[in-house]
């Protein structure tokens, strides 16, 4: 034990003796903060000097005690009483505005001062996170538990950080100590610690402090209650939507300074219950910051349910106030209930009125905090630093009983302790292994990853992710692999080989080639040369919007062959360059000797739909033979320049990172060919086409996603492999991707050689048909509607359009759909795969 520490403890309880989980405990005299454990036990370290201690609990009286540490040890107990809320019951009647709007316009009104009434602060933040799997389905308990998984098993985690804080929006964080059994890839509370209710949004939620927030919510007068000469007025938060992107619960707002003196809120995200409490107290004189937070993640994914706490305690606060803002102490005048008083002003910080309306406040604030931002990159959203002590995972025990805030439960020291173990039998694993996963039979089938040296190893991937039926090849044998090369950590190159080799059991044809990439790894300006070649097998439209699992699906139970293949043996090298991602500019020239191919079987295991295999020639209106010559040389060169104008970044470690989200990507594309002579007088073809994409986002309502693109072949006619090919489907499974797929169009029906335009529009719904229901709008159920636009200059069908529906994340695994189009004579129904699930 250090000189001067003593350790404080004891337990937090109700009048009936229940114990109060997780109340906070906050020294003000010394800036130390702490939380009960979930028995509501605490265990601290203190300086041994008089202090104050305030124990905190939502629903529950403030305590403030005075205690003196005179030893090692301070045992104190803390009983906490309920709050008598006092309703203003003359206010509080029929047809007269409920009480918490005022006071919500007030609070709303002063929001954006109390985000600017420090300029920075430094700070301590010690967070727990422990996760508990609540059930896993039979089959699935052995594979988790090889894994180090067992239901109701806890699995604890802790961090020590020092925080640095500078406006607008820069954190520093360095992370001092850090315990933990395995690595954490749960849900991480960051976007909820690391950012204010006083802001419009909070980690993709609309705050009930918003200014908009009276679109989103009903507010509700609950009482006030007086405590530390300060009166608290209680405010239910309702949504009038409920669902994700809003909050629920209660929030507590102080009288005439208008902070927030605690919140408990809860809201969903994809369908996972999330709660939240957070507990301020003035660190100085009436600025009011979270010295405990508490947040639960709770929730399922294919019967697999869990549970993650986390709990933050803020401690060490030193905080440097906004000297244009310190001193105002305005009267804010409602124009609801007082009338606009206030008239409009040119107002400084030096010549302030006693009384203000709300409006003329906040024009005051955005003047003040514009004058301050005026040399800032308004590019730049924010800053953050993130580092980690080398000696971060080398704190001992004496260390944690020092510094940890919050009381280990027998669970958690139970997790730590079996951590310990496992461990210590995986170092021994791995040192007797030696070069780290060793060949087992099952990795041909399987795949696995193979380290050769200490810069370089091998990815041999599964067999099964490429297994295929089709008819020209039948039986597909595909296999890829990868050899990386890396230089070591001072040159920036990366050498990777990618050799794959396909083999056709009915065609008794061997497809293989390689790919060579050498990348320079340097951030925003990466560069990257490839040179590829061999034999390969592609399908006409080069976007393959065939799956082949889906292919072999139709193929060898419903008699269709959608995919058409030809085969090029072929040489090409390319060229990337990326300008901090505003541009991207890629260049390619190629050589390719292509040659046809035909069907070599006819197997299937049944014909559900009594359909006959087709030929693996394209079905087209406008196809003739001379614009399928199978047999050709093309030598061809290609251009694409991404550009986006309006991009914003986030810094993170020095580095810049984009943020794309909802800013307009312009792309255009520029492709020459120059094919071998033939009688056909077919020499070449120029191919120009320029796209737009993005999407806008209006608040929490809905999404509007967007493609349009336009393109045309000029000065010659191009062979059919060469023609713009658009991504349709004839197959009950919709396709993964959301903007610039077509539902109900034939494959290669309205493939052209001439000018096109594109249109793609999708519309997703906060609240629309079944998330009318709230049920489903918990479940994470979204809900879009989507058209799609393409006119061509095919005579037989020059438009084509077609609308439909779209049902996403049923039951968080799937997505139906429903779609009309003009080649359709009824409705399509498509089922797939849910837009969150990712593949590489």
């Amino acid at each position: 034990m250090a000189m001067g520490q003593t350790t404080f403890k004891g337990t937090v309880s109700d009048a009936m003796g229940n114990r109060l989980p997780f109340a906070a405990i906050y020294l003000p005299d010394h800036s130390v903060g702490a939380s009960a454990n979930v028995d509501g036990y605490f265990e601290f370290t203190i300086p041994s000097q008089p202090s104050a201690v305030v124990v905190q609990y939502l629903g529950y009286r403030t305590v403030k005690k005075n205690i003196a540490p005179s030893g090692p040890f301070l045992e104190q107990d803390f009983v906490l009483e309920p709050v008598a809320e006092l309703l203003q019951v003359a206010e509080v009647r029929a047809g007269k505005e409920d009480p918490a709007y005022r006071i919500m316009r007030q609070a709303i009104a002063k929001s954006k001062y109390h985000t600017l009434i420090y300029d920075a602060y430094t700070c301590r933040v010690y967070t727990k996170g422990t996760g508990m799997l609540t059930h896993v389905p039979r089959l699935m308990r052995s594979r988790l538990k090889k894994e180090g998984f067992e239901v109701g098993e806890a699995y604890t985690s802790e961090a020590i950080s020092e925080i640095t804080f500078k406006q607008p929006n820069t954190i520093e964080e360095r992370v001092i100590a850090i315990l933990q059994r395995k690595d954490d890839r749960s849900p991480s509370p960051s976007p909820y610690i690391n950012q204010s209710f006083y802001k419009s949004d909070v980690a993709g939620n609309v705050s009930p402090l918003a200014p908009t927030a009276f679109f989103y919510y009903n507010f509700y007068y609950q009482g006030s209650f007086e405590e530390n000469g300060n009166w608290i007025n209680k405010i239910r938060v309702q949504p009038k939507t409920k669902g994700e992107g809003v909050f629920e619960g209660m929030l507590f707002i102080i009288e005439d300074t208008w902070a927030i003196h605690s919140l408990d809120l809860k809201t969903v995200i994809s369908g996972f219950d999330l709660q939240l409490k957070q507990i301020y107290s003035p660190v100085v004189e009436d600025v009011w910051m979270p010295v405990n937070h508490r947040i639960q993640f709770k929730g399922g994914l294919a019967g697999i349910k869990f549970v993650a706490d986390y709990t933050a305690v803020v401690s060490n606060y030193d905080v440097t106030l906004n000297p244009k803002l310190k001193a105002i102490d305005i009267n804010l005048v409602d124009p609801k209930t007082d009338g606009d008083v206030a008239k409009a002003v040119n107002v400084t910080v030096q010549t302030l009125p006693d009384s203000m309306s709300q409006k003329d406040f906040k024009r005051m604030i955005r003047k003040i905090e514009k004058e301050e931002r005026v040399d800032l990159d308004s590019r730049i959203i924010s800053e953050r630093t993130y580092s980690r002590d080398e000696n971060a995972k080398k704190q001992d025990s004496l260390f944690w009983i020092t510094n940890r805030p919050i009381a280990l439960t027998d669970a958690e020291s139970i997790s730590y302790e079996k951590g310990d173990s496992i461990a210590a039998a995986e170092i021994a694993d791995s040192n007797a292994t030696g070069k780290g996963n060793p060949f087992q039979f099952q990795d041909i089938i399987f795949g696995n990853r193979y380290k050769t040296g200490p810069n370089s190893r091998i990815d041999w991937r599964s067999m099964l992710r490429y297994l295929q039926f089709n008819t020209v090849e039948g039986l597909v044998y595909h296999n890829k692999f990868r050899y990386r090369q890396t230089f070591g950590p001072d040159v920036p190159w990366v050498l990777d080989i990618n050799p794959e080799v396909r083999y056709g059991f009915s065609s008794n044809v061997l497809f293989s080639h390689a790919e060579i990439v050498l990348r320079k790894r340097k951030y925003l300006r990466d560069s990257r040369f490839t040179i590829k070649g061999g034999r390969g097998i592609s399908q006409f439209n080069p976007d393959e919007p065939i799956e082949h699992i889906v292919n072999s699906l139709y193929t060898l139970f419903n008699g269709q062959n959608f995919m058409k293949l030809y085969g090029q043996d072929y040489l090409e090298v390319g060229a990337y360059q990326n300008f901090g991602k505003v541009v991207e500019v890629t260049a390619t020239v190629g050589h390719y000797q292509r040659f046809g191919l035909q069907n070599n079987t006819d197997f299937a295991f049944a014909n559900f739909g009594g359909n006959r295999f087709t030929s693996n020639i394209p079905e087209n209106d406008i196809l003739t033979p001379e614009n399928i010559r199978l047999r050709h040389q093309l030598t061809k060169a290609t251009a694409q320049v991404i550009y986006r104008p309006f991009l914003k970044y986030r810094i993170y470690n020095s580095k810049k990172i984009p943020v794309e989200r909802g800013r307009p990507t312009f792309t255009l594309d520029y492709q020459k060919g120059w094919y071998d002579r033939s009688p056909a007088g077919d020499q070449g073809f120029d191919h120009l086409a320029l796209a737009v994409n993005g999407y806008f986002r209006f608040s929490i309502s809905g999404n509007v996603f967007y493609t349009v693109r336009a393109g045309t072949f000029f000065n010659t006619s191009p062979l059919f492999h060469d023609w713009r090919h658009f991504d349709g489907n004839q197959t009950i499974f919709a396709p993964l991707g959301r903007d610039g797929t077509y539902r109900l169009l034939p494959y290669y029906d309205l493939s052209t050689n001439g000018a096109y335009l594109e249109q793609n529009y999708n519309y997703e719904f906060r609240k629309f048909v079944l998330t009318q229901l709230p049920k489903l709008r918990f479940w994470g159920v979204k809900e879009q509607v989507f058209t799609n636009v393409l006119l061509t200059g095919n005579t037989a069908q020059p438009a084509y359009w077609e609308i439909g529906y779209s049902a996403d994340r049923i039951f968080r695994l799937f997505r139906f759909e429903v779609a009309y189009g003009a080649l359709s004579n009824f409705p399509g129904f498509r089922i797939g795969l849910s837009s969150i699930i990712q593949f590489e």
